[in-house]
């Protein structure tokens, strides 16, 4: 872990400018799925959770007098799936602000605790990548059967979806294109594809109504934000469902305020 943090460390001193500070590039079209990618250095890509994720986060500092705030949509790609799918079950427990990972470990094993919570997770957003039981076997370490057993418990507890991810991939394959929140298309081959190829297809196709579509409403949000900006506040990052902004310290609460109300109504 030691050698990995020196690694990532080095990488980040290479990128420092005439004004030591870092300075990402994004890019609009590196990710088929809409999502602005970071390069040079990638800074989607800094650890969250494991041995590193505190000492190099350590390394991110505020210019003196400011601070940073961060703003994330909570979970939106299931969000969206209970919108576009329009599930009962799924959009009554987000209506009630339940935990949606704890709702789904009670509805496939009836209850639960940490370990249940845990698969729930990985099968809420397993689907939605388009993740088959093989996959989902291996991710949670339980048998290609049992992984079966779970998903096709998933479906029976939110029976809707089913029908709806089986409804993106026919569409796709139909039209040659699928289509997110706000019209956006992305094309596929299905008529030359087979094999393997076809099934990457079928995963990627859901995979883009939920990924493109958070990407299209966290652009909107960026969009609507940047009034708020200026030599105050300047928005200096975003990863995916995250957007992250370097504020003056005695205007912090007003601009997380102003964003926070744009990102809850971009939509």
């Amino acid at each position: 872990d030691r050698i990995k943090l020196n690694q990532m460390v080095d990488g980040l001193n290479a990128c420092i400018g005439d004004d030591q500070r870092i300075h990402s590039t994004f890019s609009q079209t590196a990710a088929a799925t809409g999502r602005l990618a970071s390069s040079d250095p990638n800074l989607q890509n800094i650890p969250a959770r494991n041995a590193l994720a505190s000492d190099i986060r350590e390394c991110f500092i505020a210019q003196d007098g400011f601070s940073f705030i961060s703003l994330d949509y909570s979970q939106i790609e299931l969000r969206l799936l209970a919108h576009f799918s329009g599930d009962e079950a799924l959009i009554s427990a987000f209506c009630a602000d339940e935990d949606i990972h704890a709702k789904t470990a009670k509805e496939i094993f009836g209850a639960s605790d940490k370990e249940k919570r845990a698969i729930a997770k990985s099968i809420n957003f397993g689907l939605i990548y388009g993740m088959g039981a093989s996959k989902l076997a291996a991710q949670i370490s339980v048998s290609r059967a049992q992984a079966k057993e779970y998903i096709k418990r998933y479906f029976k507890a939110f029976p809707t979806i089913l029908s709806f991810i089986d409804s993106i991939k026919r569409d796709t394959k139909n039209n040659g294109f699928v289509t997110t929140l706000f019209g956006r298309k992305r094309k596929f081959d299905f008529a030359n594809a087979s094999g393997m190829v076809l099934a990457m297809y079928e995963r990627e196709c859901v995979n883009t109504k939920f990924q493109g579509s958070a990407a299209d409403i966290i652009k909107l949000a960026m969009c609507q934000i940047r009034p708020f900006l200026g030599t105050d506040a300047r928005m200096i990052l975003q990863i995916h469902d995250e957007l992250l902004v370097e504020v003056k310290e005695e205007e912090a609460a007003k601009v997380s305020e102003l964003v926070e109300k744009a990102m809850k109504e971009a939509v």
